[in-house]
């Protein structure tokens, strides 16, 4: 049984997958980046591997959903939260990386950053969508779609949230 985390008092939170839950994540980014060619969508930011990062997506999803205890369907549905009712997961390889938020997201969602990939993760901190639309976070770098980029220092810690 897997442990859950109680976030608590700790600044991040570390996760690990099993490698039968990297096979799963794995599967899942892969089937949702098939979907997105069948259906001909563009991709908000170019970048060499839309497979990599659809992957790097699904495994940090599953292991959120690891650290809470919650269900991890995988689809990626359009509309839908990552995970659990309104979790809506951003996720680097960058230590240093902002929480990426566009204008058309949930008010109401809770967005958490988690940063890594493959099977180590580490949760930093999360905020409600419209605390995240703030003006002095709207960047359109390289001339791509302007989003909010939200500063690790400015997310609210981990043992604010609740499931």
């Amino acid at each position: 049984m897997a442990e859950i985390l109680k976030f608590e008092t700790a600044e991040t939170y570390r996760i690990s997958l099993t490698t039968e839950e990297i096979e799963l994540g794995a599967s899942a980014g892969v089937r949702r980046r098939i979907r997105r060619i069948e259906e001909g969508r563009k991709d908000f930011v170019s970048t060499p591997d839309g497979f990599q990062r659809d992957i790097d997506g699904a495994l940090a999803e599953l292991a959120f959903a690891k650290a809470l205890g919650l269900f991890w369907g995988g689809l990626g549905v359009r509309g839908a939260a990552d995970v659990g009712r309104d979790f809506e997961i951003r996720t680097s390889h960058n230590q240093g990386a902002s929480m990426i938020v566009r204008d058309y997201d949930s008010d109401a969602a809770r967005f958490v950053l988690i940063l890594g990939g493959s099977q180590d993760f580490e949760v930093v901190g999360w905020m409600f969508g419209r605390e995240c639309k703030s003006s002095e976070w709207l960047r359109r770098p390289n001339a791509e779609t302007a989003a909010f980029f939200v500063p690790q220092d400015a997310l609210r810690p981990m043992w604010e949230i609740s499931e």
